[in-house]
């Protein structure tokens, strides 16, 4: 026995009598409170006397740590309390304390495996990191770990620690079922968060309550759940999804290896076919999801599929839940994975469900409502979609942690398996026609009424939500497929072009479309649109520095033209555009791409946006012409940059500021001892820098060009310009226009001879016309 620890009723009494000092709490109550929480008289607790039968010390200790948590003691001290009475108990009553044992009471909260759920699944590598991460690292409290119905979350969790903690389970406590009375008064719960670095709770089908839930202690819990989190914005809660943290091909290649030994060793099937094919045609079915990668594997496998037809890719192209001998598995996939939560949810949801699984990607609600807007009523589709939600048969897209909610871009998405296998249950081929069609429908309104402004300007559209672009792209192969050949060229018209040309991440989708656009203009013998498809791809390929290929396109163009004499070109705006591009950037013709631009003015019908484009790129030309005096260029562009700003075109108004900056800086070569054509030119560059901050969206371009005349400004001003030469380095390379930034150097070295003196231009290496022409490379 420790000389120093006191008596257990001692310990009790002392505990009660702090509560009362520090809170002004009668001891009466106090122990009334205690009784409550407990189930043990207020007596049988103030005449304590070493009692052990009954569980009473656990009991006991459990109504303290309530009436401690009740009266907001702080938890350090009801954790060193409860350290001394486990003590105490044991010193003079010889007694362990282990409140496991208060799981063989009623209504706790002990989670119990289910009759043949796979002990043997392995917890992914994956998993595995994320709880690493979360138990040794994570500075948050709360891990919410949402996954389909037997999606593997609990078995996988319960691997881990039991890898972690030599073979023994850890203990989860199942709110599943039970009330929010019930887990509220947990008494094992309670005393689990206060004492435990970590505590499992399984939510299962059920929405979890936090806003009504008091979390005592500091220990680390983990939620298990079928449901997603009712709020994606805890600052003290990292939020994980077990079906998109699984759904990768490393993960699907350390299943395969555990669930499908014999396939790494299999002579019938080289090693760059399982990497390249196999791996990720599992992984494409089912999402990483342990089961059923386990089963499909297995099957496919066995089945000997892995030589269907010595076409492995196609195997996996094809739809396998239509496959007969592939039926029982999707058959039990289906009733293990999904029918639990189907039968839950109404007719309406199952309409929405089947709808969506038709697309391959996240679908926007909008479209959703388009195609179901004669099966589902207005004021019934907050409800549909909280009941996919709810059991996690479609999970919302477009809305993260970082941005919050964009309710004009939400979309739907389905896990891959779900997705599989509602296919598999009501693919119907005249419906996914019907809702094909409806598509073209949806998207003719939408990519019509879409604003030019929108897309030049930054802002988002509805083609920026995540996962648009590759529906459109299903909408326009069911076009082409079926010769719905008027709506392909209107979908992928000029609005679509601007959308392209405007959003470099979608270049090689772009250029896809682009090709597909011509043969169904060629096969429409709808000349005027070939070439116009020709313009986008020109006008493009300028712009991402493919160079060859708008060369190319210019021959094709001009080639077909010549075949097909007969027709307008003034009704070509984009090839004329596309082509007058190629003379002016690559061609260096300059002559005649102001003729065209010029032309296009007094004899295409353009729109307001399309106008200025002209305009301005005339005055380009007309610069790189030397057709006008520096005075009168710097006054158009200085006009051209009033008229952009007012009409809310950035792009030009940027453009103009730095052939603005270009006429002062020439300007001053011209006449050195003239010093507020460096005050200008600073100050314009000064209003470019703010243009270039508050419009993010702007191109990369821009900023080159800005850095460019920036180096050139601290040359003539007599400053450092490392920092600034940097920064011209880093953007010419994003831009790829290396030969610019020799250009520029060259052009530093010459004026370092100017000096601050204003020293006479006849003293440099440079005259004023090859001055001129270098700055005019610039262009």
């Amino acid at each position: 026995m420790k000389e120093n620890t006191k008596r257990p009723q001692d310990l009790i009494s002392n505990y009660c009598e702090e509560i009362h000092k520090l809170k002004r709490i009668n001891l009466t109550a106090i122990r009334k409170e205690m009784s409550r929480m407990n189930g043990l008289s207020s007596e049988v607790i103030r005449k304590y006397d070493d009692e052990i039968g009954g569980n009473k010390p656990e009991w006991l200790l459990m109504g303290c740590i309530a009436v401690g948590l009740e009266y907001k003691l702080p938890a350090d001290r009801i954790k060193e309390f409860v350290d001394s009475c486990i003590q105490s108990f044991k010193d003079y009553c010889g007694y362990d304390v282990r409140f496991d044992r208060l799981f063989e009471e009623p209504n706790e909260l002990k989670y119990h495996r289910k009759t043949g759920e796979n002990k043997e699944i392995v917890c992914p590598q994956v998993l595995t990191d994320k709880l690493d991460s979360f138990l040794q690292e994570s500075p948050k409290r709360f891990l919410y770990l949402a996954g389909t119905y037997k999606s593997g979350i609990t078995a996988s969790v319960i691997k881990y620690f039991a890898e972690k903690n030599d073979g023994r389970e850890v203990q989860i406590y199942d709110f599943y079922g039970k009330t929010l009375k019930e887990i509220k008064e947990s008494r094992i719960l309670k005393f689990a968060l206060l004492r435990e670095k970590c505590v499992v709770i399984h939510i299962g089908l059920q929405t979890f309550p936090f806003s009504q839930m008091k979390f005592m202690g500091n220990g680390k819990v983990i939620f298990l759940a079928h449901t997603p989190c009712e709020n994606l914005y805890l600052k003290d809660m990292e939020y994980i999804v077990f079906n998109d943290l699984v759904n990768q091909v490393k993960c699907t290649e350390e299943l395969l290896k555990r669930y499908v030994p014999g396939l790494v060793n299999d002579d019938r099937i080289s090693q760059d076919e399982i990497t390249k094919v196999f791996i990720p045609g599992i992984r494409e079915k089912t999402g990483g999801i342990p089961l059923a990668v386990e089963r499909l594997g297995n099957a496919i496998f066995e089945g000997d599929f892995i030589r269907y037809e010595g076409n492995l890719e196609r195997f996996f192209n094809s739809r396998l839940y239509s496959d007969p001998e592939l039926k029982t598995v999707y058959e039990g996939l289906w009733k293990d994975l999904t029918e639990a939560m189907w039968s839950q949810i109404d007719s309406n949801a199952h309409s929405l469900i089947i709808c969506a699984s038709y697309f391959s990607g996240p679908v926007s609600i909008d479209m959703l409502k388009f195609l179901l807007r004669d099966v589902i009523k207005a004021e019934d589709w907050k409800n549909v979609l909280f009941q996919g939600y709810k059991y996690m048969l479609i999970m919302e897209s477009g809305r993260n942690r970082e941005n919050k909610e964009d309710g004009n871009f939400r979309g739907v998405r389905m896990f891959p398996i779900i997705k599989e296998l509602v296919r598999f249950k009501f693919w119907n081929e005249t419906e996914y026609n019907k809702y094909m069609k409806l598509s073209v429908d949806f998207y003719l309104e939408q990519i019509n009424s879409l604003s030019a402004n929108m897309v030049y300007s930054g802002e988002k559209t509805f083609l920026d939500r995540d996962g648009e672009i590759a529906i459109l792209r299903e909408v326009l192969y069911f076009c082409a497929k079926n010769n719905l050949n008027e709506q392909y060229l209107t979908l992928t018209g000029n609005n679509l072009a601007d959308f392209f040309y405007m959003r470099s991440k979608k270049w090689d989708i772009a250029d896809e479309i682009n090709v597909e656009r011509r043969k169904v203009a060629r096969r429409l013998q709808n000349h005027v649109q070939v070439m116009e498809t020709y313009g986008m791809y020109m006008r493009r390929c300028v712009r991402c520095n493919k160079k060859e290929k708008a060369l190319e396109a210019l021959q094709c163009a001009e080639d077909y033209f010549e075949k097909y004499s007969g027709m307008d070109l003034y009704k070509c705006n984009r090839y004329l555009n596309g082509k007058a591009v190629v003379l002016f950037a690559l061609k260096r013709d300059r002559e005649n791409a102001w003729r065209i631009w010029q032309e296009m003015q007094e004899k295409c019908t353009l729109k307001a946006r399309e106008r200025s484009w002209c305009r301005r790129w005339a005055l380009k030309c007309e610069f790189a012409l030397k057709r006008s005096s520096l005075e009168d260029m710097e006054e158009k562009f200085q006009r051209g940059f009033e008229d952009a700003e007012e009409n809310g075109f950035y792009r030009a108004a940027v453009d103009y500021l730095l052939y603005t900056v270009r006429c002062y800086f020439l300007m001053y070569v011209e006449d050195p001892s003239d010093k507020g054509y460096i005050v200008r030119m600073e100050d314009h560059l000064q209003i470019t820098e703010e243009w270039l901050e508050k419009h993010s969206f702007l191109d990369d371009q821009y900023r080159a060009d800005y850095w460019y005349f920036y180096c050139l400004l601290l040359q003539l001003k007599g400053e450092d310009t490392e920092n600034a030469l940097k920064k011209a380095s880093y953007f010419s390379g994003r831009v790829n226009e290396t030969s610019k930034y020799k250009k520029l150097k060259a052009l530093l070295r010459n004026l370092e001879k100017i000096g601050a003196s204003g020293s006479k231009i006849g003293n440099l290496d440079l005259e004023i016309g090859n001055f001129y022409n270098m700055i005019v490379s610039f262009c």
